[in-house]
């Protein structure tokens, strides 16, 4: 049997000295399950050891599964209970492959190519 590691990746948008940063900020793996509780302690218990208030946070990108995005327990209404300034938001990457999925099949096919060139020339460092 194959044992499957979830990881869970954390990026922050910091400011400092007037100009945004984005850095990554911390990756843990979620051992036994994904639920938005095991997403909240683990982000909580990062905050905690860093000395980083919720109240600090002002908003929360995730990838639109139940778990994050769902109504009463998920990760996003777990984080507004500790900060009820936070703003959630959908990942812009999954909104765009949600989005391409209403594109007549024209479009699609067009838009496939389009990926798989940009695929083909990141991919080969000699292309790029």
């Amino acid at each position: 049997m194959m044992a499957t590691l979830k990881m869970s990746f954390f990026f922050a948008n910091l400011l400092k000295q007037l100009l945004l940063h984005n850095e990554f900020l911390f990756c843990k793996p979620l051992e036994t399950t994904t639920t938005a509780h095991d997403v909240f302690d683990t982000v909580g218990s990062f905050l905690k050891e860093h000395k980083i208030s919720w109240e600090k946070v002002c908003g929360v990108c995730t990838d639109g599964a139940p778990a994050m995005l769902g109504c009463g327990s998920a990760f996003q209404r777990l984080v507004l209970n500790e900060s009820p300034k936070v703003i959630g938001t959908h990942c812009m990457i999954h909104q765009q492959i949600l989005a391409m999925k209403t594109l007549p099949q024209e479009l699609q096919e067009v838009m496939k190519s389009v990926i798989n060139s940009v695929n083909f020339v990141k991919a080969n460092t000699l292309n790029s």
